[in-house]
């Protein structure tokens, strides 16, 4: 019991690093396109965003997870 509550610490940790990384990175990118695009190229940059982060909201709606639990897959479920 104690080895699996290492495990789920552990891996609660490195997903919160990986988070926390990942708003950073895009935190950066933010920041420099700021600095280099006009504001209305910025703002366009920002509006394709928006269905960008929509568009992997969708992808990521349990497809994946569901996929690796069958046990028999066929083309018709890819």
């Amino acid at each position: 019991m104690r080895d699996l509550k290492q495990k789920t610490f552990n891996a609660l940790t490195w997903s919160a690093i990986d988070n926390i990384s990942l708003q950073g990175i895009r935190l950066v990118t933010s920041i420099i396109l700021a600095r280099i695009l006009t504001p209305k190229d910025f703002g366009l940059v920002s509006m394709v965003s928006v269905f960008v982060v929509f568009a992997d909201i969708i992808a990521n709606t349990g497809l994946k997870s569901a996929l690796i639990r069958k046990k028999e897959v066929t083309n018709e479920i890819y």
